[in-house]
């Protein structure tokens, strides 16, 4: 009676909203939703298909009103005529869960758009084995080489078309820029969602479009995984931050500011991030001032930099995906992105099913790609190849990001260990035919010095020590012809040697040498103290503790040693990101936990001190407490109600997990949350 109640008041709230005053320019997002409220209120009792509404088609921002408009023939979500598609995972579940139930031949041409216009299917994407790959955002026509407009007014965005590595990519797609990262895989399944809608109506077209599209659901499921995951352990990498759509969540910062410390941050991404950001700046206007209020929920400059150092590295490496998995500074193995792949990835196995029972032609499926490895001969060679590394994700993420101590999921940090920002920032780059990363002086920077026997070293020059904050008195620096770069410390290595005793927290942390090129954060764990400030503690995985003659230090062990500059690391090598968040959940949309993993995160969510706060909305994007003992919650200190990925709750987060949830049998969990969030807010809302 509870659940059908549930229903009633759910289905009269999106009734109300139907019937809300709109503009003109909403005019056909009010038809829209009232066709869907009628088809729900008339042929179906469930809530599986109900999208977030309100969140998306009623989002009211600074620019203005966020609706459906239409692109000539396709239909997308856009801010005026900002982008044709953003964001990439909000397009593709709206498409499966409003566009599909309200016209599934709208739906069909949504996903044509996608295919057509954004996915990268040239002979430069090919070359590097990127065919199908689906960017996060596909920016406006790139033949008028102009800003877009809103409102009669230049729309700014940083970072446009302008500063991405795509233009190679993008010289081959006769419409649009892209962007150089995708975000949650949601394509497959949202695939599937249309072909289910399509076929209640018509079959023979159902299988028409399907036929049509299962190359490119192939050939983007074949892309994530040469970039991703190319050493197939069966975890996907977010090579950015950005990539899963969560941007600051803490899990991402534990990882740049390990690999990346601010210290380290370059002259010219500060300027060029400082002239160029609008999301924070008064009007939204790039060289205005910062806008305070504007600025609270956003992420930082450090998080722009960061972002635009990734370009950098990616336009050096010519978007080689093996390159830039081994050198990015951010390469953390993901559990969101993963847990939707897999879902996407069923919804392939489902789609590969109906084509092999209606006898399509296997050679249509694998020949756009034109590579060798992915050549099948059957339907049953397909289902096969696809199925085993289904269970291969599956077994990998129960293996090495489930938590039996704290019955949810963690992703695992993999980024390269390397010796110094030396190699990121004055060499090239190559791999050799182990897979591990070779630095290369860079001529520009470094001066041979030879040793009159045939031999020698490259010492920096003088214009590559102008680049850099370092003191000579204190460091030299060389690197040899086997591209080993070397640092002799002149005096004893201080960022090495001291520390604080132990605190009330029994931990220890290092007093860091500002001027020391060795990133000495990397074999470190980054926390925040309740004021919110970094600090660095010892990883004892990498350090060993000496008492001798010289004092009291810590310094590297031979496992530290031998992990330095070979690329990136293994799955089993990862450092656990221990942050409990809301992608921890994630794992149900994808199928992947057993029933007893189900039930033990059913017990997390419940649990009022961490996701389910009886004031707030159910679930905040991290927790306010922590677990710190089996009955003893402390505050989260990474914690903030107000900053975007760090409290607040998102529709576009939350509907994974209360859908997967749902799927293993928790219908009331489903139902509660959804009520609770379409009662109390749009897209997003800060915690009380």
């Amino acid at each position: 009676k509870s659940s059908i109640l549930k229903k009633k008041e759910l289905l009269d709230l999106l009734g109300k909203l139907s019937n809300r005053r709109l503009d003109t320019n909403q005019q056909i997002s009010q038809e829209m939703l009232q066709i869907m409220v009628k088809k729900i209120l008339d042929n179906r009792n469930e809530l599986y298909r109900l999208p977030f509404i309100r969140g998306i088609i009623f989002l009211e921002g600074n620019e203005g009103k966020m609706a459906y408009r239409f692109l000539e023939e396709f239909p997308m979500i856009i801010a005026g005529a900002t982008y044709p598609y953003q964001w990439k995972h909000d397009n593709e579940v709206n498409i499966a869960l409003l566009l599909a139930n309200v016209d599934p031949y709208l739906a069909a041409q949504a996903v044509r758009f996608i295919i057509y216009y954004g996915m990268w299917r040239g002979s430069e994407s090919n070359k590097l084995g990127l065919y199908g790959w689906l960017p996060q955002i596909i920016f406006g026509d790139r033949q008028t080489n102009k800003l877009p407009e809103f409102n009669n007014k230049i729309y700014h965005y940083f970072p446009d078309f302008r500063f991405r590595p795509t233009k190679n990519i993008d010289n081959e797609n006769e419409r649009n820029r892209t962007s150089e990262i995708m975000q949650l895989p949601f394509f497959g399944w949202t695939v599937w969602r249309v072909y289910e809608e399509l076929s209640e109506i018509n079959e023979d077209h159902a299988l028409a479009f399907l036929t049509e599209v299962y190359p490119y659901v192939r050939a983007n499921t074949e892309a994530i995984r040469t970039a991703l995951d190319p050493f197939n352990e069966g975890v996907l990498s977010g090579r950015d931050a950005w990539v899963n759509g969560m941007d600051n969540a803490w899990y991402h910062q534990m990882v740049m500011y390990k690999n990346l410390p601010e210290r380290f941050l370059p002259k010219w991404a500060m300027d060029l991030v400082k002239q160029n950001r609008v999301d924070n700046r008064v009007d939204k206007k790039p060289g205005n001032p910062v806008d305070l209020n504007l600025a609270k929920g956003r992420p930082s400059e450090y998080y722009y930099i960061f972002k635009i150092i990734f370009y950098d590295i990616m336009q050096e490496l010519g978007l080689d995906p093996l390159l830039v998995y081994h050198a990015t500074p951010y390469n953390s193995k993901d559990i969101a992105i993963t847990a939707v792949m897999a879902r996407s990835l069923d919804s392939q196995i489902l789609m590969a099913e109906v084509l092999s029972k209606r006898n399509i032609d296997i050679k249509k499926v694998c020949e756009i790609r034109h590579r060798k490895n992915e050549t099948v001969k059957s339907w049953a060679e397909e289902l096969t190849r696809y199925k085993t590394y289904l269970n291969h994700m599956k077994k990998a993420m129960d293996d090495y990001l489930w938590s039996e101590d704290d019955n949810i999921y963690y992703n695992r940090d993999v980024t390269q260990i390397f010796p110094g920002i030396i190699g990121q920032q004055l060499c090239s780059i190559t791999i050799d035919d182990r897979n591990q990363i070779k630095y290369h002086p860079r001529q520009d920077y470094w001066n041979f010095e030879s040793d009159g026997n045939g031999g020698g070293k490259y010492i920096l020059n003088d214009y590559a020590l102008e680049c850099l904050t370092l003191d000579q008195q204190k460091y030299s620096i060389s690197m040899d012809s086997s591209g080993n770069i070397n640092y002799v410390y002149k005096d004893k290595p201080i960022c090495l040697e001291r520390f604080e005793g132990m605190d009330s927290g029994s931990y220890f942390q290092f007093k860091i040498n500002e001027g020391d090129p060795f990133i000495v954060e990397q074999f470190c764990q980054i926390q925040k103290d309740i004021n919110h400030n970094i600090y660095y503690e010892p990883n004892l995985k990498y350090w060993i503790r000496v008492n001798d003659e010289n004092g009291e230090y810590y310094k590297l062990n031979q496992r530290a040693k031998l992990m330095i500059g070979k690329g990136a690391r293994k799955l089993s090598e990862g450092d656990r990101l221990q942050s409990p968040a809301i992608s921890g959940f994630f794992p149900l949309f994808g199928h992947i936990p057993d029933e007893e993993q189900a039930f033990n995160l059913s017990k997390q969510i419940v649990n009022p001190w961490m996701w389910w706060p009886v004031d707030g909305i159910p679930i905040p994007t991290q927790p306010m407490m922590i677990k710190a003992s089996d009955d003893n919650y402390i505050l989260n200190n990474v914690y903030d109600p107000n900053k975007y990925w760090l409290g607040p709750s998102w529709m576009s987060s939350t509907k994974p997990v209360i859908d997967g949830f749902n799927s293993y049998g928790y219908e009331m969990i489903y139902l509660y949350i959804q009520y609770r969030q379409w009662s109390n807010h749009s897209l997003w809302q800060p915690q009380k």
